[in-house]
């Protein structure tokens, strides 16, 4: 006789086969739809970081601006800045530019005498120095290769007389550097145009001169490029500092997917706890049937008739019992106990009375065992 499967096991077997095919392939096409957006979102995110550096740096001018002009006519600069640049000494000047401390924060003062000579400070641009002579008050970022600066310069006056200039620099250093990056949310990495080399960066030393190996032949693009460097994908997005370097904008490839690996365990644990379910629900089945299992033919089913046998299924007997001990009633007596399949609903529904039945074949009560209810039965046996 060959070996059958019984309907219950193989429709649980159908249903976990069906979930299994239906959500594999979803679920592959669903995560690189999802990687390929939190990629192209991460990609539109950087580009944006140009142009946020552009409404920074805007910004940042006119604040220099403002102080630099206000420095510019700290009361006793410009005469102090006279017997400086007359070489009798800086004492005074060193001063008044200490008196004017909390106007220039953090900043380096700068002070440009009469003749083009730096007094005090790092050395501008020359065309800067030319435009205060003018009246102009210029802002500009300047770089001497070792640093790159924000620089803005005032001239000073004495009777409409031009007769220096005074201003400060914001060095664009690491701690700059890295409120940019927060700014951006993204790796920065500052480039000099004159010695062509990072004068700061956020992101780890060597990855970023790697990157700057990679990308130094590239111009200034507001579009992102992707890099890779020892297995990892960078993206990339470039801004120009004028004509004092370049600012390269980085973000990792694996932070921006760092969603994806816990989306996908989730997916997956939500996928096997299907399958299990309905593999459970397939031994579950099995399980009642086996326990009240009624032959469909053959001498067993004619005993069955014989006897007068027909056992009830669970759920039938549980509304049954339900309407019976309604009005709590203080026994329960079953004249065909069977296998204790109405003992069994009454004490799943909360019954604590005496139970009381009669049953013609021992051998029929042998499941009832199984059902926790020998304690509580006064069993009348005829045999």
């Amino acid at each position: 006789m060959k070996p059958t499967i019984p309907l219950s096991r193989a429709l649980a077997g159908t249903v976990a086969l069906a979930i299994l095919a239906g959500l594999v392939p979803a679920g592959i096409v669903l995560d690189g739809r999802l990687q390929a957006s939190l990629e192209a979102k991460a990609r539109t995110d950087l580009e944006l970081a140009p142009r946020l550096l552009d409404s920074r740096n805007s910004a940042f001018a006119d604040a220099m601006m403002m102080h630099a002009k206000e420095f510019a006519h700290s009361p006793g600069l410009a005469e102090a800045l006279v017997e400086a640049s007359a070489g009798r000494g800086a004492a005074r000047l060193l001063a008044v530019v200490e008196g004017a401390r909390a106007s220039l924060g953090e900043s380096i003062p700068l002070v440009v005498g009469g003749d083009g000579r730096m007094l005090l400070g790092p050395q501008p641009d020359l065309a800067m120095i030319a435009r205060t002579r003018g009246g102009e008050m210029p802002v500009k970022l300047c770089t001497d290769g070792q640093m790159v600066r924000n620089v803005a310069l005032a001239p000073v006056v004495i009777d409409g007389r031009w007769i220096g200039a005074a201003g400060l620099a914001a060095p664009l250093d690491d701690q700059q550097a890295l409120a940019l990056a927060g700014l951006t949310r993204s790796g920065v990495v500052v480039v000099s145009a004159l010695t062509d080399s990072i004068t700061a960066t956020t992101i780890d030393s060597t990855v970023a001169r790697a990157l700057f190996r990679e990308l130094r032949s590239a111009g200034t693009t507001n579009t992102s490029r992707e890099v890779l460097l020892d297995g990892e994908r960078y993206i990339t997005v470039s801004a120009s500092l004028d004509d004092a370097g370049r600012v390269f904008f980085v973000r990792r490839m694996r932070d921006e997917l760092a969603l994806l690996p816990s989306l996908r365990r989730t997916a997956g644990l939500s996928a096997a706890a299907a399958v299990a379910l309905a593999l459970l629900l397939g031994i579950v089945s099995q399980a009642m049937q086996t326990f009240q299992k009624l032959p469909a033919s053959g001498d067993e089913r004619e005993a069955l008739r014989t006897k007068g046998q027909f056992w009830t299924p669970p759920w039938l007997a549980k509304v049954m019992a339900a309407w019976v001990t309604q009005d709590r009633p203080k026994v329960l007596f079953d004249p065909a106990v069977g296998p204790g399949t109405f003992f069994a609903a009454a004490r799943e529904l909360g019954f604590t009375g005496e139970l009381h039945g009669h049953e013609l074949h021992s051998n029929a009560f042998a499941d009832g065992w199984k059902l926790g209810l020998k304690p509580d039965i006064a069993l009348v046996m005829e045999h």
